[in-house]
């Protein structure tokens, strides 16, 4: 928990110079992203109100979150984590779907969802993936208009169309067209090395697994009003070119000297 709470440290020192006088309000937009905070299993046989008897909890993650800051806005980005190794992320999938399934032949598709010792068991971390059971926990406690769902390969398609909408869902104010082409044409700060594309039956098996729980997640997404597409697009998003930035990439080098061996590595680096 130390840990956890040292990494806002920094926010800390900066909030206080961001508020205007004689008012308890900032300009500053801060987050968190963690996509286990929907997902993950968490021991919710510790909080007071459930009982720990039960196969399956009354309040979780977002009630806890609702009681802290109600007036949150959350951001839910939908995609598939691939496991570096495709025929080893087969496998895992197998013994996952298999061990799963001896549990939903035994409770509710939910009880499973949030039975910590199954999760533990699951050589895939295939129960994330069932986005329309958390979905709907988490529209149990918060309104509609506070959640915005969008899914990785519509960012990675359109960054600034997505910067542009979700813009729009925080209330900011837009940003002009050179500094949107620069938010969207940055370099990523985090970057897989793993590259492995899913194979064909690996593809198959789990839209065969997902098949009636996507189905209830277009159900959700129409009942709720919530719009995943980026359409109409935004025209000054739509007039961004990232190619200049990434031959600049290609061109800027940096380099480190290894400890270990004093030889120099050279990395790319945006500016």
């Amino acid at each position: 928990l130390k840990k956890f709470i040292d990494l806002f440290d920094v926010l800390s020192q900066r909030l206080p110079y961001s508020y205007d006088i004689d008012m308890y309000y900032s300009h500053f937009v801060t987050g968190h992203g963690d996509p286990m905070d929907i997902w993950y299993p968490f021991d919710w046989t510790l909080i007071p109100q459930n009982n720990p008897t039960s196969e399956e909890p009354v309040y979780i993650t977002p009630n806890l979150i609702y009681h802290l800051n109600p007036n949150i806005k959350l951001i839910l980005n939908l995609g598939i984590n691939i496991h570096p190794s495709a025929k080893e992320f087969h496998e895992g999938v197998q013994h996952a779907v298999s061990t799963f399934a001896n549990c939903t032949n035994r409770k509710s598709l939910r009880a499973c969802l949030y039975d910590t010792v199954l999760y533990t068991r699951l050589w895939a971390p295939i129960s994330s993936g069932f986005y329309s059971t958390f979905l709907r926990d988490w529209l149990k406690v918060f309104d509609n208009d506070q959640i915005m769902v969008i899914r990785t390969e519509d960012y990675r398609h359109d960054i600034a169309g997505t910067l542009v909408k979700l813009f729009k869902f925080l209330n900011l104010d837009e940003v002009g067209p050179y500094v949107l082409e620069k938010m969207a044409c940055r370099e990523l700060e985090y970057k897989t090395n793993y590259r492995s594309p899913i194979m064909n039956k690996t593809r198959s098996l789990l839209e065969t697994f997902y098949y009636d729980s996507q189905r209830d997640m277009d159900s959700i997404l129409e009942e709720y009003g919530i719009d995943l597409s980026l359409q109409p697009q935004n025209e000054m998003a739509s007039k961004i070119n990232c190619s200049r930035y990434i031959a600049k990439r290609n061109k800027v080098k940096r380099y480190f000297v290894s400890k270990k061996n004093n030889t120099k590595y050279f990395k790319n680096k945006y500016i």
